[in-house]
């Protein structure tokens, strides 16, 4: 009876460490501000690839070699035949043989209807909860009124990351865009995203922006995001910025709402030769709170 009345008092002893245990780990992953990074790429979908998939097999390759997987992906240029090619790689799966991204598409060219490529434009990729409701933003700055013509446009998509040993599920915003190339017209743009942006971060998610802004970072555009809250993912500065693409110009951003979070480490560049004449482009960031 002693025996048993000591390994009785031994295990209720182990129990009641284990419940001491479980709330302390628990409210340390709570506390623990979420850390990320956002992959952003002009593919070049149709103008070097005209809608072949391997711009695609390079982006997931690229994505699925790194640990921690990126919180979010931007794609610009990509045609539908690529977007399925990465849904097939990247998106769930009923193997769970595929890290389970959603992905919203944002076509600017919804009826392209080209060999190939059906449907041109954009969309944003995350690891997460899905988001019902994602934001979808036509630009009202338009190189033309014609509904056949390119429409360049915006996507948000709200999200809780997920959670780890060490990181709560926590709310977060990425959106995406692909700016017109004429420096003008894309500053209007800019200009609407960055409206769209503020009013977001006003509120209590970070909201964070990538994206080809086909802009160099010296104009005048840039001004309300390098001096108004924003920290851009490229650290060298932004009269002394890295190219991201093979005519050594930088186009390709990532903005961090200071407010609610930092650069964690600068960006990092990736060019692609032969595959597309932009770079893929990592903004990493840490969340404050």
């Amino acid at each position: 009876m002693l025996i048993k009345r000591r390994s009785s008092g031994a295990v209720l002893a182990l129990v009641v460490g284990v419940a001491v245990l479980v709330p302390v780990q628990a409210a340390h992953a709570a506390t623990t501000p979420y850390r990320g990074s956002i992959v952003s790429w002009n593919m070049s979908g149709w103008t070097q690839h005209k809608g072949a998939v391997r711009p695609a097999d390079v982006l997931a390759a690229n994505v699925l070699k790194r640990a921690p997987l990126p919180t979010a992906i931007v794609v610009n240029e990509m045609c539908s035949t690529q977007y399925d090619q990465l849904v097939a790689k990247l998106g769930p799966s009923l193997t769970n043989t595929t890290p389970g991204y959603k992905s919203v598409p944002n076509w600017s060219l919804p009826n392209f209807s080209q060999p190939g490529c059906p449907k041109f434009g954009n969309a944003v990729f995350y690891l997460g909860d899905k988001d019902p409701s994602p934001y979808l933003r036509t630009y009202t700055a338009q190189a033309s009124s014609d509904p056949f013509s390119e429409q360049r446009n915006l996507i948000c998509v709200a999200f809780s990351t997920v959670a780890t040993s060490t990181e709560a599920a926590t709310p977060l915003r990425i959106c995406g865009t692909h700016l017109h190339p004429t420096d003008s017209l894309a500053a209007l743009q800019l200009g609407e995203a960055r409206k769209v942006v503020g009013d977001y971060n006003a509120g209590t998610t970070a909201t964070l922006l990538a994206g080809d802004l086909n802009m160099a970072p010296g104009l005048a555009a840039f001004d309300d995001w390098y001096n108004g809250g924003y920290t851009e993912a490229d650290l060298s500065g932004r009269t002394r910025p890295r190219a991201t693409t093979t005519s050594n110009v930088k186009l390709d951003f990532g903005f961090v709402p200071t407010a609610k979070a930092t650069v964690s480490t600068t960006a990092k560049i990736e060019m692609q030769y032969f595959v597309s004449d932009h770079a893929i482009f990592t903004t990493y960031f840490a969340l404050k709170n």
